[in-house]
């Protein structure tokens, strides 16, 4: 009867200690966001390279590499219809933020506002919205996002919690693949 007690008190024990020592999504998320505060706050004292980006449209675009001590810490890519940072720490990636501007259709400018202002109307800023999705990575796997199109996602699959997540891991993992390809083409 006492070994059983002991052996139950036991099992209690590893099964608490396990569950003190487990993190949460957010407290890792809040990790990982005070990260990234610090690799960009210390920017002044890495090393920085810039280079253009050739993503196969007209224009292309800008990507620039953050280094500490040889390895990749940040990589900002500056395209025409968007920007992307990737966080790395200990050569893995664990942040990636995206923000896309999305244009709204030209024609639908109120005219009694534009006149008067002249050259002073910035067409894109006042014709446009941006959107940012975010996604926070732990040993190579994704661990929390924020997505602005999952609202829409819910809208057009009636709320099926497994197409919509499947929909945003792709993503995730087609962002994880883009930060490898571009750390490996960039580094110094």
């Amino acid at each position: 009867m006492q070994i059983r007690i002991l052996y139950n008190i036991l099992i209690l024990l590893i099964i608490g200690t396990g569950q003190c020592l487990a993190q949460s999504k957010d407290s890792i998320t809040n990790e990982i966001t005070i990260r990234c505060q610090k690799i960009d706050s210390l920017r002044s004292y890495y090393e920085i390279t810039m280079k253009d980006y050739d993503d196969g449209s007209v224009l292309g675009g800008q990507v620039t590499t953050v280094y500490d001590e040889k390895s990749v810490r940040l990589i900002e890519l500056y395209t025409e219809s968007r920007n992307i940072r990737y966080y790395f720490e200990n050569e893995q990636l664990i942040y990636a933020v995206e923000t896309k501007t999305i244009r709204k259709n030209q024609t639908n400018i109120d005219s009694s506002k534009v006149n008067g202002l002249g050259d002073s109307l910035n067409i894109d800023n006042y014709n446009s919205n941006t959107i940012q999705d975010l996604y926070f990575f732990k040993d190579q796997k994704l661990i929390n996002y924020i997505v602005h199109e999952e609202k829409e996602y819910d809208r057009l699959f009636s709320k099926d919690s497994q197409i919509k997540k499947a929909m945003i891991e792709a993503t995730a993992e087609r962002m994880k693949s883009e930060a490898y390809k571009l750390k490996e083409k960039y580094k110094n």
